[in-house]
């Protein structure tokens, strides 16, 4: 069945364990890394995948391996991702922690006991050329943020390179080693990305930033987050608005304001939209010149894209990874094209 699929492109700008101030790794590169996360999570409980704890004081909740399938011919993996999220009244979807990752068990009822709560996310690594896309379907999250801290995790405790104070009764990293004969390093293990970018676009917006006289600000607001939902209710205060009101999906909101940014804080607004893991069209920022009634938005900056991709769904929420990565493997040199 034919899907609308948001793909945005991201540089893997690291990805392997780094000596201090080194902008190359000792060992770890990216086809290796992924072979190591393919190994770690076979035939291991979905809910034993997520190798940090989240909570309170981390701004990413768990997120467990879903499914991960890779392509013999090209290397490239399609890793798809859990994301926990608090449970709610209603029906949501959730897995079982239990299930095997490849062949986990979803509820589309009400939260079983035991179940975890979230939604699934995708994710395109393309090692030969150091890229990964994020893919979306019906839900405007791309769970991006998610993957960065379920990655820098992995290899900093769960990889062959780890190694542990076998004797402590807790959890304690030594350091990190390419083979069992070779010496301890202390390393860093990283995992960073960036956005591609369009060239020119954000020059533009840079050269024209003291023509700049207007800032807007279009959103989503969803129910499950929190800190949407406290901001919801504060623009709902300055309408006058004082009693709860239950927005149980999304809310579309739009707001504008004269004002001509520093440049610091364009700098500041440009970093903070990349870092946003949205993937909906609705979610952006735009600015508009003086004399001038077209909008110049972010998204027009980056290498994003939509289109149409024949794909298999297990359920409502959940697609069929390896039908995913067959259809990417027939559009692969088209949509690598479109960011060279």
């Amino acid at each position: 069945m034919a899907e609308e699929t948001r793909i945005t492109f991201y540089r893997v700008d690291r990805c392997g364990y780094y000596r201090y101030g080194q902008p190359t790794p000792e060992f770890g590169v990216m086809p290796d890394i992924l072979t190591e996360l393919i190994s770690w999570t076979r035939a291991k409980p979905l809910g034993n995948t997520c190798p940090f704890q989240g909570g309170d004081d981390d701004d990413v909740s768990p997120v467990y391996c879903f499914d991960i399938v890779q392509d013999q011919h090209n290397g490239d993996v399609l890793l798809t991702t859990w994301n926990s999220v608090p449970s709610t009244e209603g029906n949501i979807a959730s897995v079982d922690p239990r299930s095997q990752v490849g062949a986990p068990s979803v509820s589309l009822t009400d939260l079983p006991a035991g179940a975890i709560p979230g939604y699934a996310t995708y994710f395109w690594m393309i090692p030969e050329h150091n890229l990964l896309a994020t893919l979306c379907f019906s839900r405007r999250l791309n769970g991006h943020r998610g993957l960065v801290k379920l990655m820098n995790e992995f290899m900093a405790k769960c990889t062959r390179y780890v190694v542990v104070n076998e004797e402590d009764e807790g959890y304690q990293v030594l350091g990190y080693c390419d083979s069992e004969q070779g010496n301890l390093e202390d390393l860093t293990p990283s995992f960073r990305t960036s956005l591609v970018r369009k060239p020119g676009k954000l020059a533009f917006l840079r050269a024209q930033r003291d023509n700049i006289v207007k800032v807007i600000k279009k959103s989503q607001l969803q129910a499950q987050d929190s800190k949407e939902q406290t901001f919801f209710r504060r623009l709902l205060a300055t309408m006058g608005v004082t009693q709860p009101i239950n927005h149980a999906h999304t809310v579309k909101v739009k707001y504008e304001m004269n004002y001509q940014p520093s440049r610091d804080e364009l700098e500041e607004i440009i970093r903070n939209w990349e870092e946003e893991d949205k993937e909906e069209a609705w979610d952006n920022v735009g600015f508009q010149l003086s004399g001038e009634q077209t909008t110049h938005w972010l998204s027009h900056a980056f290498a994003r894209s939509a289109l149409e991709l024949n794909v298999v769904r297990e359920n409502a929420e959940v697609v069929q990874a390896r039908s995913l990565l067959a259809v990417l493997r027939e559009q692969r040199a088209v949509l690598l094209r479109t960011i060279s």
